[in-house]
């Protein structure tokens, strides 16, 4: 009674009569909220989408169906079953593993407990095992505790490395592991207790898919990089950037085999380092390894024999080296220190002169000698080029003989052109000189005597024999062929029968270089008068024609000094000649419009007449004022000195004692008639004498002639 004086004290009347009425009707109606609900036998449930089975079945229709609503009732579990939803007593627990899927993907309506449920990995993530198997949700395996497993994890591999998210039973291999040979279990390699460790060498090469072949499965650099890891030690070797170029070549082509740096089965002893190299499948491209380029860093671990390394250096080429060297290639594997005994090599290669149409002398000259080239022995000194133990080079011009080229200034290929191989020669010559291919075709007189403009002694002189003449049979009588040298009073093989036959340079009276045809006057001969004949000056040719026979003959005897005096004609006139035409000097006297006989010929002077005689000179001759347009000053003037001209020295104004009258007018204003009209001796006479003096021009300074201190040897001749 205290009780529920308490309860109703001070509440107003209608909370009192309510609580009344609940008191009377509440005892009515518990027994009938203790009931389960009967189902009806009008309806189908299960027309409505949802099936009412297993627990639902017990479940009263207003628990689903809120506030008598029917229509809008969900019928996904999650909008029942989730938390601070009034219509389910079982909610999804906070230890439910984190899942984004629906809850019929794994609880189906037909379970009667949600721990019946059954979970399908077929779409979670690879690699994300540990989100669930991490020991945080109840009745979930976790990671076992092996040293495997903890290794694993420890080194931040997952599980899906080794398992799949469909099963746990079998391992699988990660997706970076090194290819295996199919049906090899992974305790084949990983033997050891803890899965995680390194197999060795012996154990991972016995089990790769190839265990003799195919070594770039693994040892690529871009398999090498995807398959290496932290745990790999050693790590994957691969090959470096300088690795020398391979070709087509797999690694085992070099690195496997007798001398080389592997044998089968890889061990864990086994290094690719000092590998024998393999030349299958090569055929061109040799340079790549063996060019000029090629350094001791070039490619790592070997340094290739090549060009620039020889010494003495290669025979000079552009050409590829399979050009020559066709049967060089070694058919085994060769060292890095080079091949065997036996082995093919780059010596006895075979020459190819295919583009080449200039510089023999490189090769064939002279200067050729025992060091030039490396391995080539020219056939006249020893060793010279490389590899090479045999080679015709020019011989020498001296001395003189039948082993002796004949001198020259001309290019190998002037003549030899045509020589040239057109196929394979052999590097090591098998001819000698004489009897090589350089006499095949022989070369002709025009080519041998291209540019040759004299100095036929030097190869025609008498008794003279050169290499190859035997090629060139003379003729005794016009035209004159083949090798002639200077006729003797009897004939010989290279000489024809002519005892009065000059001495001197043939050119001088043969015109041609390729056929004589008897004397010919040549084209820088002196012009002569029609009609002259040869013998008119040189009779037998013996001996120089003399001053008085060669005037004599000359195309004018008495006038024309010039055509063989003037500087340019006898530049041109005296090359072949012993003696210089004299020509006018430098500082000659001037000459006007004079010809060298206005002055040099007359009585008393240098030449008394013409024709000119023998023992004649142009000095001591006299000089013709005639025709002078040149004023007098130029030879008489202040300027003159007894250096200004060549073999005289006219009277001056200078030489004047005592002084001329002062004057600047010109010596003809006063000396009018004092020229002379005849020849002059060199030495001078006086004609000045007598002259009237003009006063045109003068103004002032009279006292400078008439003053009083004027006397009668103040001025010469006044």
């Amino acid at each position: 009674m205290d009780v529920l004086k308490q309860l109703f004290n001070g509440r107003p009347a209608w909370f009192m009569r309510a609580a009344l009425i609940l008191a009377v009707c509440i005892p009515f109606f518990l027994p009938l909220l203790g009931q389960t609900q009967t189902g009806g036998t009008d309806f189908d449930h299960a027309r409505t989408g949802f099936v009412l089975d297993s627990r639902h079945q017990d479940v009263r229709c207003e628990t689903c169906h809120t506030k008598g609503l029917f229509k809008g009732t969900p019928k996904d579990c999650g909008s029942c079953h989730g938390w601070n939803n009034p219509r389910a007593t079982m909610v999804k627990s906070m230890q439910h593993l984190p899942t984004s899927a629906a809850c019929e993907t794994c609880h189906t309506a037909s379970m009667a407990r949600f721990q019946d449920a059954v979970f399908s990995h077929a779409l979670v993530q690879p690699n994300s095992c540990s989100t669930c198997h991490s020991g945080q949700y109840p009745g979930i395996k976790t990671n076992p505790k092996d040293a495997t497993h903890l290794n694993a994890l420890a080194s931040g591999q997952s599980c899906g490395t080794c398992h799949t998210t469909l099963s746990f039973g079998t391992y699988k291999a990660p997706s970076n592991h090194i290819p295996v040979a199919p049906g090899a279990a992974c305790q084949a390699c990983h033997n050891l207790s803890d899965l995680g460790q390194m197999p060795s060498m012996t154990a991972i090469h016995a089990n790769a898919p190839s265990t003799s072949t195919n070594c770039e499965v693994c040892h690529s650099a871009t398999n090498a990089a995807r398959f290496n890891t932290a745990k790999m030690v050693p790590a994957i070797v691969a090959p470096p950037a300088n690795h020398i170029p391979m070709g087509a070549l797999g690694c085992a082509s070099c690195h496997v085999g007798g001398n080389s740096s592997l044998t089968l089965p890889v061990t864990e002893a086994s290094k690719f380092s000092n590998s024998a190299f393999s030349h299958s499948g090569i055929s061109t491209g040799c340079d790549a390894c063996h060019g000029a380029s090629i350094t001791s860093s070039s490619f790592y671990g070997v340094i290739p024999k090549n060009i620039a390394a020889l010494s003495p250096a290669h025979l000079p080429t552009t050409a590829s080296c399979e050009t020559c060297h066709i049967n060089s290639i070694p058919s085994g594997l060769v060292t890095v220190d080079g091949a065997n005994a036996g082995a093919a090599t780059f010596a006895n290669a075979q020459f190819s002169h295919g583009g080449i149409s200039s510089n023999c002398v490189s090769c064939h000259g002279p200067t050729v000698t025992g060091t030039t080239f490396y391995g080539v022995r020219p056939t006249v000194t020893g060793t010279t080029f490389y590899g090479v133990s045999n080679i015709i080079v020019m011989p020498p011009s001296s001395p003189m003989g039948a082993s002796a080229h004949l001198p020259t200034s001309t290019t190998c290929e002037n003549c030899h052109a045509g020589s040239t191989p057109s196929a394979l020669v052999p590097a090591n010559a098998t001819r000698t000189v004489p009897g090589s291919l350089f006499e095949t075709p022989v070369p002709t007189a025009a080519m041998i005597h291209s540019g040759v403009t004299g100095n036929c002694s030097s190869c025609h002189e008498s008794g003279y024999l050169w290499l190859g003449m035997n090629k060139y049979p003379i003729t005794t009588s016009a035209p004159f062929k083949g090798f002639q040298t200077r006729p003797q009073a009897s004939a010989g093989q290279f000489n024809v029968a002519d005892a009065s036959h000059p001495a001197g340079e043939c050119s001088s009276c043969h015109s041609g270089f390729v056929d004589f045809n008897g004397p010919s006057m040549p084209a820088n001969h002196i012009p002569v008068a029609a009609g002259a004949t040869c013998s008119a000056c040189h009779g037998d040719f013996s001996k120089l024609p003399t001053v008085g026979a060669i005037h004599a003959n000359i195309q004018s005897t008495g006038s024309n000094c010039v055509q063989c005096h003037s500087t340019a004609n006898s530049a041109l006139y005296s090359a072949n000649m012993k003696h210089v035409i004299p020509t006018v000097p430098a500082n000659h006297i001037s000459m006007g419009t004079l010809g060298c006989e206005s002055c040099h010929v007359g009585a008393n002077s240098s030449i008394a007449a013409t024709p000119v005689p023998n023992g004649a000179h142009f000095s001591g001759s006299l000089f013709n004022h005639s025709g002078m347009t040149q004023s007098c000053a130029s030879c008489h003037g202040s300027a003159v000195t007894p250096s200004s001209f060549v073999g005289v020295y006219p009277t001056t104004i200078n030489k004047l004692s005592p002084a001329h009258l002062p004057t600047t007018a010109a010596c003809d204003s006063c000396h009018i008639n004092s020229v002379p009209t005849g020849l002059v001796p060199a030495a001078g006479m006086t004609t000045f004498a007598n002259a009237q003096f003009s006063h045109g021009g003068i103004s002032s300074n009279c006292v400078s002639c008439h003053g009083p201190t004027v006397t009668g040897t103040t001025f010469y001749g006044v």
